[in-house]
């Protein structure tokens, strides 16, 4: 199932199961990001042996592995996992300090239980080029309001507006956790930069379930808020987003459980405090997206905007074993702005980088009959802006598509708003089902639909909206084609897309890794051709010697009826055939035969 391993999607180049974005960072000195990712550092394709994996990119496009940074630790804290959680300015280190919760080992015999849950950091070692927890650990214990079991995820440091996000002095950072029996959120404070052992001090509850206007979700399955964020905005109302993440129930269909909302309201710093008043809330995304990490970008890097990466999980129908050898993958990399009235996701223009071969066409007329387009698209953005000619129509971007079209993975727009993707028609072992969203505007007469597609993920942007989806097509399924219930006019590009992962020469790593096997293809070649010439010689030394026993045994023979003239004639004649070995190398198979007659002649 190799085939279905994203190529431009952030992940590890080995075999193993990944999970959260964390410690998300930004090294303004050295102009670089950092992304970490839970994983299993054992590289089983299953969640277990959870630590970090880390990830370093100069323009969001182009990344390089470092590898491991923090593994689960043999006894006490962190010995359970180490989980979800944020990079802060450290002092006294170049690196970043991680920030993260550890978990007490799981109870024996009992894995529906949770470990206790406390903070604990680790600082980089640049002997062993890895991270390393600190002595001190745990930092904290949970403060007696919250569950011991239900205590974790730090978030991002969030500061003033105005403050750059790593600048010296006070920040605060959040919680999840389970605050009377509700999902909560608890606010604390810490100086930057970060010491091996930070104090944190307890400020307030920001918000508990209950405190909206409106009912929040709470995540069934847990009733927790994990992975909290709050983005600030500048503006006369203070517009705020708390980000938290939601897990629910596993549903019986396959469909998602796990997801990501924003809870849209007010707040701020002011007066050392930090404040939200929450309202109503959102989709981060209208699919597949989960534990998503933020950090606000330096105000001259890009003003107002926060950069954003999720987990994407597999999503296999639940009666397929999953047979390959690993799972997860990052989102791409998304900025997150707000204009005025709602949030803007888009994908960071830099993926531009990646863009390869294009394919173009304008001024489609596209309507209820397909309009194919382009072959075996597995690894591509497709760059769609639709002009609807009517008031209902419902344009598709079919994706994954069978020649015949039978089977494809729908992207749709409908002029009511309504997006999304649609997998029930998709061909492989994958979920079967419709992700949709609603776009603000009702009565569209115009849209720009971003795709990006990456073997088994698409990824959907729709005027500052997106979906994500998996799919997982037979072979073969890879066309790309058009239609529309209702007339409408469209220009589309496709560009093919290179890989993300690249080497520290900025090489990328599947061209190394097939630029490898082609050398390795070579060398067994050459093995294999100085073999055969090698086989070829000794068979030659072999009928070479034969040739000699047989000239030798004539020779004898006609001795006793020659006499001594003409056995010195025949000596001579005997020196010169052996003085002709290119006969005896290169002659027929009737060779002895040849030299018998020249002998007796």
């Amino acid at each position: 199932m190799s085939r279905f391993r994203p190529e431009f999607h952030v992940r590890p180049e080995e075999a193993g199961w990944i999970n959260d974005p964390n410690g998300l960072f930004f090294d303004e000195k050295n102009k670089k990001y950092y992304l970490f990712m839970q994983g299993n550092v054992k590289r089983g394709p299953v969640s277990g042996n959870i630590g970090w994996m880390w990830f370093e990119s100069a323009d969001l496009a182009h990344w390089v592995s470092r590898g491991v940074a923090v593994t689960p630790t043999e006894e006490g804290f962190g010995a359970g996992g180490a989980w979800s959680g944020s990079a802060f300015p450290s002092q006294g280190h170049d690196e970043p300090l991680l920030l993260y919760s550890c978990a007490a080992p799981w109870p024996s015999g009992l894995p529906q239980l949770l470990p206790e849950q406390q903070l604990c950091t680790s600082t980089f070692d640049p002997a062993r080029q890895r991270y390393e927890p600190v002595s001190g650990n745990p930092l904290q214990k949970h403060p007696r309001q919250a569950d011991p079991k239900q205590f974790r995820d730090p978030s991002s440091p969030i500061r003033a507006l105005g403050v750059e996000p790593n600048a010296p002095g006070e920040a605060f950072l959040l919680m999840g956790t389970q605050y009377q029996s509700q999902a909560g959120v608890f606010a604390y404070s810490v100086s930057l930069p970060m010491s091996d052992a930070p104090h944190f001090h307890f400020e307030s509850v920001l918000i508990s379930q209950s405190m909206g206007p409106v009912k929040l979700p709470r995540g069934e399955k847990k009733n927790v808020w994990e992975m909290p964020e709050l983005l600030l905005f500048p503006g006369d109302t203070r517009p705020a987003l708390l980000k938290v993440s939601i897990d629910d129930e596993p549903r019986l269909d396959g469909s998602m459980s796990q997801y990501d909302v924003f809870i849209h309201g007010t707040g701020g710093v002011s007066s050392g405090k930090l404040a939200f008043e929450p309202g109503n809330w959102s989709r981060v995304d209208a699919g597949n997206f989960y534990a998503s990490k933020v950090i606000r970008l330096p105000e001259r890097h890009e003003k107002d905007t926060y950069l954003m990466f999720g987990w994407v999980r597999e999503q296999f129908d639940p009666a397929t074993p999953m047979e390959q050898d690993w799972a997860g993958v990052m989102s791409l990399p998304r900025f997150v702005s707000w204009d005025g009235e709602e949030p803007l996701v888009r994908p960071v223009p830099s993926l531009a980088k990646l863009r390869g071969k294009s394919h173009s066409e304008t001024g489609v007329t596209v309507s209820t009959d397909r309009v194919t387009l382009w072959a075996d698209v597995h690894q591509a953005e497709v760059l769609a802006n639709v002009q609807f000619q009517g008031k209902n129509g419902t344009f598709e971007l079919r994706l994954f598509e069978e020649a015949d079209g039978k089977h494809a993975v729908s992207v749709f727009v409908r002029n009511n708003g309504e997006f999304g993707i649609d997998t029930t028609m998709a061909s492989g072992p994958g979920w079967k089902g419709v992700s949709q969203g609603q776009l603000s505007e009702t009565e569209l007469e115009q849209v720009e639909l971003d795709v990006f597609i990456d073997h088994s993920i698409v990824e959907a942007f729709v005027n500052g909206k997106v979906v994500t989806a998996r799919a997982y097509p037979d072979e073969g399924h890879g066309w790309v084609s058009l239609t529309s219930t209702e007339e409408a006019s469209v220009d589309v590009t496709m560009w093919e897309m290179s890989p993300t992962l690249v080497g520290d020469d900025g090489k990328d790593e599947f061209g190394l890794r097939t630029g490898y096997s082609m050398l390795m293809m070579l060398l067994a070649a050459l093995v294999f051709l100085t073999v055969v010439w090698k086989m070829k010689l000794a068979f030659e030394r072999y009928r070479t010697r034969i040739c000699d026993q047989i000239t030798k045994s004539v020779s004898q023979t006609k001795l006793g009826q020659r006499s001594a003239s003409d056995l010195s004639k025949l000596e001579r004649k005997i020196e010169v055939q052996q003085e002709d070995s290119w006969l005896l190398r290169n002659g027929s198979g009737d060779i002895s035969e040849q030299l018998y007659n020249s002998m007796i002649a």
